[in-house]
Parts: C-alpha cells; sequence; structure tokens
C-alpha cells in the first residue's frame, strides 16, 4: 500500500532514474537524487540494492536524507545495515516483513499475508518465539495444504539455513542450498532474527564488487562508474597516480645510484627493461592468483600453500627466462668485451632472474594478505606496490651483482 501510494503521489517524469541513480556514483546520484521529491527519491531507493541505496543515501544532505528516510518504509534497514562492513551480508540487511510469533495460527497469517503479498516479494514466513529468536521457517506451499486452525510452529521447517550478518558475501552464496530460496533469515550469533536478505541481491552484490577488481589493479575506485563525471574520476584517480609516482622517484634513485657503473658498462642499461618487465609481470600474475583465492574465501591453510606455491613458481620461471637472458648477456657482451667478462655478465644476468622472478611471485602472494591483515582493501593497492617494489628489488639486485662481481 505504501508504495502505490508514492507511485500515485508524484508522477514518475524520468522513468529511466534507477538505471541512472546504478550508473553514478554515490556522490553524483546523491546530487541527482536531491532534486527530486522526497516520495519520489524514496521509491527509486527501494528499487535498488540496498548497499548501493544506502551509499546514495549517506551522501545526501542531512535534512534531505531525513525526509526520504521519513518516506521510505524500511528507512531503518538501511540504517542498521549501516553498522555492518561493507561486502557483507549485513550490509545488505532488510526488514524482516513477514516474521509471526509462536503460536499464530495459519488462518491469521495468511490474512495478513494478503495484504504484504503486493508490496513485497515472499515466499516463505519467519516463525520466531517472544525474544524475537528464529524458530523456523514456513514455506507457501505448506500454507496452502495447512488447515487453518493449525498454527505456524506445527509446520514449519525447524533449524532453517540462516546466514550470520558478518559473513562476506562470497561465504554466505557457498552456503546456499541447490535450490536457494528467494529470501534467506539473518540471525546473529544467539539466534536472534535481525532481518533477511533476497538471494538474487547478494548475488547483484558480489558481482558489482567482482566487476570492480579489474579497474582496483589499475588503482580505479570502487564508487567510480561509466557514467561519472571527468572531475569525479579525476579526484578517484589522481591519489594513486601520486603514490605510484613516489614509488617510481624510488625507483629511479636506485638506477641513479649506480649511473657510474652503467656508464661503464652500458649493456647492463639494455636487460634493465628486460628484467623489470618480467618480474612485473609474475607479480601481478601471482597477484592475480591470490584475489581470485580471496574472494572465493579459501582458508588460510590453502592461502598460505598458495604463497608458497607462487614463489616456487616465481623461482621456476626465473631459473627458465634467466638461462636465456643469461645466453643472451653473453651474446651481447661478447661483442664489447671492453665493458666486462662476457662469462660474468651472463651468470649475474642469470642469477639475479632467477632470484627476482622469485622474490616477485612471492610479493604477489604475500601483499594482499598483508594489506588485508592492516586493513586495507587488497585488490586496490597490492597490484601497485608489488608493480613498485618489483622494480625495486629486481632492478637493485641485478645492479648490486654486476657490481660486486663483474665491475
Amino acid at each position: 500500500m505504501a508504495n502505490r501510494l508514492m507511485d500515485s503521489a508524484v508522477p514518475r517524469n524520468d522513468r529511466h532514474l534507477s538505471t541512472r541513480l546504478l550508473a553514478l556514483d554515490a556522490h553524483s546520484a546523491a546530487g541527482l537524487l536531491d532534486l527530486e521529491h522526497p516520495n519520489l527519491a524514496a521509491q527509486q531507493l527501494l528499487d535498488l540494492p540496498p548497499a548501493r541505496a544506502m551509499a546514495i543515501l549517506l551522501a545526501l544532505p542531512e535534512d534531505v536524507r531525513e525526509s526520504v528516510m521519513t518516506a521510505c518504509p524500511t528507512g531503518s534497514a538501511w540504517l542498521r545495515a549501516e553498522a555492518y562492513a561493507p561486502g557483507t551480508v549485513g550490509h545488505q540487511l532488510e526488514e524482516p516483513v513477514a516474521a509471526f510469533r509462536k503460536g499464530t495460527s495459519v488462518q491469521m497469517a495468511v490474512d495478513l499475508l494478503r495484504e504484504l503479498m503486493p508490496q513485497r516479494e515472499l515466499n516463505q514466513v519467519y516463525v520466531v518465539d517472544s525474544d524475537n529468536r528464529l524458530l523456523g521457517t514456513v514455506a507457501f506451499r505448506e500454507l496452502l495444504f495447512a488447515e487453518r486452525g493449525q498454527t505456524l510452529d506445527q509446520i514449519m521447517q525447524r533449524d532453517p539455513c540462516s546466514l550470520r550478518p558478518e559473513w562476506p558475501l562470497s561465504e554466505a552464496i557457498a552456503s546456499l542450498t541447490v535450490q536457494p530460496a528467494l529470501t534467506y533469515p539473518v540471525c546473529d550469533a544467539a539466534g536472534i532474527l535481525l532481518g533477511q536478505v533476497h538471494t538474487h541481491r547478494l548475488h547483484e552484490q558480489l558481482a558489482f564488487e567482482l566487476s570492480g577488481q579489474p579497474g582496483y589493479l589499475v588503482g580505479v575506485d570502487q564508487d567510480e562508474q561509466w557514467a561519472s563525471s571527468w572531475l569525479r574520476k579525476f579526484q578517484f584517480r589522481q591519489p594513486w597516480l601520486q603514490i605510484h609516482l613516489f614509488m617510481l622517484f624510488v625507483v629511479g634513485a636506485i638506477v641513479a645510484k649506480f649511473q657510474v657503473s652503467l656508464a661503464q658498462a652500458t649493456v647492463l642499461a639494455l636487460f634493465l627493461p628486460v628484467l623489470a618487465g618480467l618480474c612485473r609481470n609474475i607479480g601481478s600474475q601471482s597477484t592475480a592468483c591470490t584475489l581470485r583465492g580471496l574472494s572465493l574465501s579459501n582458508t588460510a591453510r590453502h592461502v598460505r600453500r598458495q604463497v608458497l606455491k607462487e614463489t616456487w613458481l616465481g623461482l621456476l620461471n626465473g631459473l627458465l627466462t634467466g638461462v636465456l637472458a643469461g645466453t643472451g648477456m653473453f651474446i651481447v657482451a661478447s661483442r664489447h668485451p671492453e665493458q666486462g667478462d662476457a662469462s660474468g655478465l651472463a651468470v649475474v644476468t642469470a642469477a639475479a632472474m632467477a632470484l627476482s622472478c622469485m622474490l616477485a611471485g612471492f610479493l604477489g602472494a604475500a601483499m594482499p594478505l598483508l594489506l588485508r591483515k592492516l586493513g586495507f582493501n587488497p585488490a586496490m593497492a597490492a597490484s601497485l606496490m608489488v608493480s613498485a617494489l618489483s622494480d625495486m628489488i629486481s632492478l637493485g639486485l641485478f645492479l648490486s651483482l654486476a657490481v660486486a662481481f663483474v665491475l
């Protein structure tokens, strides 16, 4: 009834407003919604996933936010969801609109559901005790064939599958049944019913977060959308470019420290981009595999095994490519004997390649884990950190070995 009243109160001038809200970042979407009537704004937010609606709601001015929440019957649920971290089940929390006390008759439940059905998507009801602790669920099929004089606790499914609000989305989806229900109850550790989540909303939000990972790897913020203004895109990207610029200056300082040696043996300069590019690629591959493992909520034991595996793979790849790079160095250095012993330079190139690739594999696997432990988004910063550190290590190690054993 509330939704129909809002539709009739304000004519919908822009039928594509919901699509535009999804395409914009939260700040830009809030600016667009700020121009609308509170009733229409509330209706548009109801059509969005809860996490997306809450992000836009929090970006609105405080007075506008209160007006929209007053006009929306689920505004309190959005504020409760704010208490949970993004990417968790609690961030998708909605009101449990069909929760009945133990002892409620089937007839009374059916009468109340007739009023709720035009407004909400429902396919089951929740049965709770006096402390709001979840006891079971009743599917609509059971209500259809039940006697009207029976109570809900007589026909309910006991100990139903429920989700915890602190669970990551990937862990929650993995725990769903083969044929998931339309909605799932969300309970705390004591079994108290906190709300519900729509299964398709979990999949939508997880898909949204996964779609942002390619952008994360190059410093694009999750909230940046394709329709965001150029100014918003500039504000999102510039900080990461400044951080990356600082790291590149450090790499330049390492190379500058060996400028005398490079002037003495210019053949070394030919292999600097080869070594740096290969190590950067190995580190990126390792980072991508580790991020995939984290997104699928693999256990800590498997994650530790991944670090050792990527380190070992880095060493193997480094040995093979090191032999080829060392051969190339020997051929080039043999034509310029005045720049140093060709055999020595070849061995140094092969050793530096093997060690640098091994360390790049280790960094690529360990960096996302370290960033997550420190409270940072591993997908956002891992690639930039691994790329810069791989350059520092590979170039510094190669030039140090060349100076120490050949020049």
